[in-house]
């Protein structure tokens, strides 16, 4: 049943991610691309997808690398045309490096898509209240590094970029207490903020 839930919701986000990065073509990197759900809603674009999981079978342009190990992109500076790095960040030892090494890889003028959990929400508090503490390191290790809020979200993406949207995201059974209008007028509710950025090079 999880992995079921798990599928469907990936592919909520994924969806969530495409119609936020609206018109698009050229190279696209998807950082922490799971299984590659964003390509079923891609056309016209050359897909880069990175993960711990290897999907070279699938896709002939993906990388597999653990950020972690190896906190540099191994592309070229202006290879980009866009980069997605969707629930990714909080489980990186060094998510200002990685802020970095996107805007370094992405052209002038052209997008990023990024989320970050905002875990001073209500919402993410009451999550937090049901984890389980009792986790090997195994597991432990795949977990959040990191805990954001709405505060320290923004002044991590607007010191890299300029913020052309803010969308509060919430999970598929959340989305029943936390409605889509509540989080567009009021996005500290949310337990989730997606930012569609501009790289505006310095």
């Amino acid at each position: 049943m999880f992995e079921c839930w798990c599928q469907k919701e990936s592919l909520r986000r994924a969806k969530f991610t495409a119609n936020l990065l609206g018109n698009y073509n050229g190279k696209i990197l998807d950082i922490g691309a799971y299984k590659g759900e964003l390509s079923k809603f891609l056309s016209d674009v050359e897909y880069y997808p990175l993960d711990l999981y290897d999907l070279r079978r699938k896709f002939k342009n993906a990388i597999v690398q653990d950020l972690n190990k190896d906190k540099k992109l191994h592309f070229k500076s202006n290879f980009f045309d866009y980069v997605v790095c969707i629930g990714t960040l909080e489980h990186l030892f060094y998510p200002e490096e990685i802020m970095k090494e996107i805007k370094r890889v992405l052209k002038p003028k052209r997008i990023a898509i990024l989320s970050f959990p905002n875990d001073v929400s209500f919402y993410m508090k009451i999550l937090h209240l049901f984890n389980d503490l009792d986790i090997p390191f195994e597991k432990l290790k795949f977990m959040h590094h990191w805990f954001f809020g709405i505060n320290s979200i923004r002044k991590l993406v607007s010191k890299h970029f300029k913020v052309l949207k803010e969308k509060g995201y919430v999970g598929l059974y959340g989305r029943i207490l936390l409605p889509q209008w509540l989080l567009d007028r009021f996005p500290e509710t949310s337990p989730e903020l997606f930012y569609k950025c501009l790289n505006e090079k310095r």
